[in-house]
């Protein structure tokens, strides 16, 4: 079973309706350069929020406030 894990970070992250599409591109796309069943494709979509992640000791989040401030 082609298993696809897409990584977002950065936000604001993505619609329900541009997860809809990108599941259904990414299976497209396997389904048909790999030969694969699309009944077979599993697309996971992790949405990372800006708390949980960071750079230098400092989530993003905080690195933005900083910024802007």
């Amino acid at each position: 079973m082609p298993y696809v894990s897409i990584r977002l970070a950065g936000g604001p992250g993505p619609s329900n309706e541009q997860c809809e599409e990108l599941i259904e591109g990414v299976t497209d796309l396997i389904a048909t350069k790999l030969s694969k069943p699309r009944e077979m494709v599993m697309v996971v979509i992790d949405d990372i929020e800006p708390t949980h992640y960071g750079v230098g000791g400092r989530s993003v989040r905080r690195m933005r406030e900083e910024a802007s401030s």
